[in-house]
């Protein structure tokens, strides 16, 4: 069954007909001097106009012969022709423009950042996204709704309020959904998490056969889930989680692997424990993302570890 057509959805075809129809007007010889300049108050009063304007121009252009004259036909029947003809170029823009539009927002787009890099998107429909780390996302727009594939890493999102078109964004097994709301997605390859700032978000497994659960999350609340089961939710300081787009990371009372494994999320400089006897040392503090060296040498300090150092890899042991 096709997607209902929203309320976004007719104004573009609304304007897209517009478009059209100013084309002809425009390309007709008997435009008036006073068309020009409703011409220009349609552009700088309509949303998207410009750009379907262009999109129309492109396509008339195309159209080969849109009006053809004939030497002997009255001027009743040249009219006729012209307006038959003017008609049919108009109709034939705006299902170029239309049809060329739901297929290139049908379409996924790939968005990617290496280790150590952050990127901040502006989506179609103004929803903001910021990339952590070593993410891969895709997005793709219909007309029933907005859709988010979170291949690896961690996003935040801010979205544009459209209930008509629920914004959902899916890991390996979890689905959020969401209409106005900020929130953050993280997908590690054991650990899924979702932490919500404002709004509301829903969270369920891809599969609900297999893990029959639903819950809908409040402000300040995250949702973790590991290898499918129910959701642990606790509230952890919003500062704390979003620490990284200040190229921070704040720990309290983790473990030495713990903070290891997410220091190395932000450097292609690894930190190992070359002793299996301290992975378990505690570590809190607030250290810079993609600095392992400075870490490992406030680590080396305070535990009077000993530090190896090579082009790749920092190795901490007694």
């Amino acid at each position: 069954m096709p997607p209902e057509t929203t309320e976004k959805d007719s104004r573009l075809s609304e304007t897209a007909a517009e478009a059209a129809v100013w084309m002809a007007r425009l390309k007709s010889d008997q435009r008036r001097p006073e068309t020009e300049s409703a011409f220009r108050q349609w552009l700088a009063t309509t949303p998207n106009a410009q750009d379907l304007f262009d999109e129309a121009t492109e396509v008339w252009e195309m159209i080969p012969s849109a009006v053809q004259r004939r030497p002997t036909p009255s001027f009743h029947q040249l009219m006729s022709r012209r307006t038959t003809a003017v008609v049919a170029a108009a109709a034939v823009i705006v299902l170029v423009i239309l049809g060329g539009f739901f297929a290139i927002s049908a379409r996924p787009i790939m968005f990617e950042t290496q280790t150590g890099e952050q990127r901040t998107l502006t989506l179609a429909d103004d929803s903001k996204v910021t990339l952590n780390t070593n993410t891969r996302l895709s997005v793709t727009y219909s007309r029933s709704r907005r859709y988010i594939q979170l291949e690896r890493g961690e996003a935040l999102f801010q979205v544009a309020h459209d209930a008509s078109r629920p914004f959902v964004v899916e890991t390996g097994t979890q689905r959020v959904t969401a209409l106005g709301t900020v929130f953050l997605v993280r997908s590690d390859p054991s650990v899924m998490q979702v932490a919500l700032f404002s709004g509301k978000v829903e969270l369920r497994p891809t599969d609900s056969s297999t893990t029959p659960y639903g819950m809908i999350l409040k402000p300040g609340e995250r949702a973790t889930v590991r290898e499918r089961l129910t959701p642990i939710v606790d509230r952890p300081a919003s500062d704390v989680i979003t620490a990284w787009q200040r190229q921070e990371i704040v720990f309290s009372g983790v473990t030495l692997s713990e903070a290891i494994n997410e220091l190395n999320r932000y450097s292609r400089l690894q930190i190992v424990v070359a002793d299996s006897g301290i992975a378990s040392l505690k570590v809190a503090g607030v250290f810079q993302t993609g600095d392992s060296e400075a870490f490992a040498k406030n680590i080396a300090r305070i535990y009077g570890l000993k530090i190896r150092r090579s082009e790749k890899v920092i190795e901490l042991t007694r």
